[in-house]
């Protein structure tokens, strides 16, 4: 039976992976929509399923960007990743249960505002309390299913009309998930335990390059 927990290697590899999509997107979303990441904050959070007695999965923090500056394998390692958020009770995890993207311009009116849960429980202390957040399914698609395996988590603390609400949620979406589903393979490939030094550079470099050939055919069709 499996481990409850990951072994530290897969983590690193898992948190490796995640911080490479993050500046993927930093640099897709300053180019398509002129984002400026300042004021923001993104978290890749990775479904953990364990199959016991009974089946659990546990949905956890992995690489963030905060205020434009990327945490990834280093920082997360020695304790700043791995939180538990909750599938229920908050925005990512209404996201994972339903498989679809969410879309929050202001969380305050919103009809989904009883699941928000504050950042500070996953060790996030902004200067401003947000007031949007935008959650993105990470999957993998087989035939006319589909596979959760976490989510894209962005939220701001911008009142005003920043990129994302002038962009628009089609556009923002349709650029965030052909990079997430790019993402998403590689990331199902991480849930299975590498000990070669050589097969883990090896997907990382594959990956690196996959996103980039995402980026380019993007770019190419906007």
């Amino acid at each position: 039976m499996p481990s409850k927990e990951l072994p530290e290697e897969q983590w690193s590899l898992i948190h490796k992976l995640n911080g490479q999509l993050i500046r993927v997107l930093r640099e897709l979303l300053v180019r398509e929509i002129e984002w400026n990441p300042v004021h923001w904050v993104v978290t890749v959070l990775v479904l953990q399923r364990t199959i016991r007695e009974t089946e659990e999965a546990i949905l956890k923090t992995s690489s963030t960007m905060l205020e434009g500056e990327i945490f990834d394998e280093e920082q997360l390692n020695e304790g700043a990743g791995n939180r538990i958020v909750p599938l229920i009770k908050s925005l990512a995890g209404y996201c994972v249960r339903s498989g679809n993207v969410l879309w929050v311009d202001d969380i305050a009116h919103h009809p989904l505002r009883p699941e928000y849960r504050l950042y500070e429980y996953v060790n996030i202390h902004p200067d401003e309390a947000f007031v949007a957040e935008y959650v993105f399914p990470i999957r993998v698609k087989i035939g006319s299913t589909q596979i959760i395996l976490g989510a894209l988590n962005v939220e701001t603390s911008r009142t005003d009309e920043h990129e994302f609400k002038i962009a628009g949620s089609h556009h923002v979406s349709e650029i965030v998930m052909r990079v997430l589903d790019t993402h998403g393979p590689f990331l199902l490939l991480a849930d299975t335990v590498m000990r070669d030094r050589g097969a883990i550079k090896s997907l990382l470099s594959a990956h690196s390059q996959t996103l980039q050939s995402t980026i380019r055919d993007l770019t190419r069709n906007t």
